[in-house]
């Protein structure tokens, strides 16, 4: 996996990603492509989907592959943060 996004090219801090488990675009970019251009198929595979979740990205050669329970939680709350946003 590579580090940038493959939409803008930037740093990967922030991933969404849908059913299919891409995460190699930005949070930023699917947020743009969902809501400005209508967009909700995944930049890579091109599946339809009607939900993402954004979270941190994850590095498994740093974390022995695994992520932790806080960090599933953190991602989690950001989830549901980003998703209460955007709809409401």
């Amino acid at each position: 996996m590579d580090d940038s996004c493959a939409v803008c090219a930037e740093t990967l801090e922030w991933v969404a990603y849908g059913p299919c488990g891409h995460r190699d675009v930005c949070s930023t970019c699917v947020v743009r492509l969902r809501f400005i251009c209508d967009d909700r198929r995944c930049c890579i595979c091109k599946t339809e989907s009607n939900v993402v979740f954004v979270t941190k990205r994850h590095n498994a050669k740093e974390h022995g592959g695994r992520m932790s329970r806080s960090q599933r939680s953190a991602a989690l709350q950001v989830c549901i943060i980003f998703l209460t946003q955007a709809y409401f």
